[in-house]
């Protein structure tokens, strides 16, 4: 899928994923902002992703998910204007 990154907020959760806004759809997400891929992830970047629904699992033991589907951030396709 395509489109554009709006915001991620950090959970201080014990599991390290980031709740991530795209089109106006929060997900969770587990990613790196090292990623060379990921270079120019600012709000208004258009990225490409893929979406699983939820709920998503938070770790190995099954009983422990959250209702929001997961999304995986594979690149950044064009950065935003303003942080071009």
């Amino acid at each position: 899928m395509i489109g554009k990154f709006e915001n991620f907020k950090l959970t201080y959760g014990s599991f390290g994923e980031q709740l991530t806004t795209i089109d106006g759809v929060r997900y969770l997400t587990w990613f790196d902002l090292r990623d060379p891929n990921l270079k120019g992830l600012d709000p208004g970047a258009e990225v490409e992703y893929e979406v699983r629904p939820g709920p998503t699992a938070l770790c190995h033991m099954p009983h422990v998910t959250s209702e929001l589907g997961s999304a995986k951030l594979i690149r950044v396709l064009r950065p935003s204007a303003e942080g071009a």
